[in-house]
């Protein structure tokens, strides 16, 4: 009897996160609090909840909650990548490159929305980490123009204006090139603390 009322449950909370897109991701991906990087996403449970977004999306595909959850998706590749940027370049561009591909595949399925919005956002956030700023500038006008009342066309619109500065490009051409030192092991023979 146990075993069949918790399949029950299951099956009754699938349906309900299936019917609500956007309480789906959240509630799947609830170990993400806003404001943490996120590594701290991962450090409870991280790995099931990747797990768990991917399951959403391969049990329910072509849904709005499965799209919400591939967006979790891209948008942990994004964190990753960005953090990554100041210690791991090699790993920074393939999560990052990752990112690009996650949220080109989703704009595929020609979303609208605030799912649009997200991921429109979010590929032109990932293609200004790798360095691709005339691709970042155009995805950030682009969720200005086509999300005008958003709580972030304003901040779209500087953004991609910020992109076109001559200052902001010369940084962001020497942040590419640059390459994070290595941490090399102390010197033997010293005093320990």
């Amino acid at each position: 009897m146990l075993k069949h009322g918790a399949t029950c449950v299951r099956r009754s909370a699938a349906r309900w996160l299936v019917s609500r897109p956007h309480a789906a991701a959240t509630v799947v991906a609830g170990q993400h609090v806003p404001g943490h990087s996120a590594g701290a996403w991962r450090h409870d449970g991280g790995q099931r909840t990747l797990d768990a977004l991917a399951d959403l999306d391969n049990r329910f595909p072509g849904t709005p909650a499965a799209a919400w959850a591939r967006l979790a998706l891209a948008e942990n590749a994004l964190g990753e990548g960005t953090e990554l940027a100041f210690v791991d370049k090699d790993g920074s561009r393939i999560r990052l490159e990752s990112a690009v591909d996650q949220y080109t595949a989703l704009l595929a399925g020609r979303p609208d929305g605030m799912l649009a919005e997200r991921i429109t956002l979010g590929l032109a956030k990932a293609r200004e980490s790798l360095g691709q700023l005339d691709e970042a500038r155009s995805g950030y006008e682009a969720v200005a123009k086509d999300h005008p009342f958003s709580a972030v066309a304003a901040m779209a619109t500087e953004h991609a204006r910020t992109l076109s500065d001559p200052q902001t490009r010369e940084w962001y051409g020497w942040f590419t090139s640059w390459k994070p030192p290595v941490a090399s092991p102390p010197a033997s023979g010293g005093s320990s603390l």
